[in-house]
């Protein structure tokens, strides 16, 4: 509901009550430039500073953003360092809330806070949808599909595979972005999951993909909107992230016919600096 009303232009902040003639002090009480939520979200130095802050790639640039949808549409590919700490919920949606809250807090209760504790407050209530979503009780996925879907003839295909050292308690990933044409255009590997290969698909401006992976199980569970508890978060995301495509499908590739991404993966996994185990800011919660 925030979101929607943001990106309407529908919360009462100064440059809508300007808007509507209705009587109000339009200036940002916390720096005294022009409200407006693109304004309070992203241009003010204290949201910069917010943004600054967050352990991600791929953050959004004050001085190349112009609309509020443009903001919207950048941060859908905020990419989490994994020592936050987070599954697959999606971050920004607290990131905003609060900067929202941190501009109430300000002109009502003359409360500044501070970029930190912002920061803060938008992880915790992150982790805390993210452990409420995984306490869902469980439902059964959809039937599934058997046929795996055509591939579009203009789609971009990514190939990917996992893989998990137990010595190690190590996961590395490894994938490919291959053009129409099977050549390929991008190739990493790493200990993140499967949004880098969406992610650079979308800076690259794909309209259509096509994504194969090893795990069959994940493949059945998107080709149906299927549903289980465990992996709700999971879906929720890649749903998310390929909400941006003109087109996208999912398929099951054998081990043997994924040897490349299967060998970057290994390489991932080998080379890791330190195991998958949960951070804040450095501190292991």
């Amino acid at each position: 509901m925030f979101l929607g009303k943001a990106f309407r232009n529908a919360l009462p902040e100064g440059a809508v009550l300007e808007h509507r003639s209705i009587q109000a002090d339009t200036a940002y009480k916390r720096c005294g430039d022009k409200e407006d939520i693109l304004h309070i979200s992203l241009k003010c130095s204290f949201a910069g500073n917010v943004w600054d802050l967050f352990p991600a790639l791929y953050k959004p640039q004050a001085a190349i953003i112009t609309s509020v949808k443009e903001l919207l549409g950048v941060v859908k590919t905020l990419l989490i360092l994994p020592q936050v700490g987070l599954g697959w919920a999606p971050v920004y949606p607290w990131i905003l809330w609060f900067l929202w809250k941190a501009r109430n807090l300000l002109l009502f209760d003359n409360r500044c806070g501070t970029e930190v504790e912002t920061v803060l407050r938008a992880l915790t209530e992150a982790k805390n949808w993210e452990k409420a979503k995984l306490l869902q009780i469980s439902k059964s996925p959809s039937p599934r599909k058997e046929l795996s879907p055509p591939v579009v003839e203009e789609a971009f295909s990514i190939f990917s595979y996992a893989s998990w050292k137990v010595s190690t308690r190590v996961g590395g990933f490894g994938w490919i972005l291959r053009d129409p044409h099977k050549r390929i255009a991008l190739q990493a590997s790493s200990t993140l999951a499967m949004e880098p290969a969406i992610k650079s698909a979308l800076a690259l401006c794909v309209s259509s993909v096509a994504y194969f992976s090893e795990c069959k199980e994940l493949v059945l569970l998107l080709q149906s909107d299927g549903y289980v508890t465990e992996m709700d978060g999971v879906l929720a995301n890649i749903a998310m992230l390929c909400s941006s495509f003109s087109s996208v499908s999912f398929h099951f590739i054998p081990r043997a016919d994924n040897f490349v991404a299967d060998a970057l993966a290994r390489a991932a996994a080998s080379s890791a600096p330190y195991p998958l185990v949960k951070y804040l800011f450095g501190v292991l919660v």
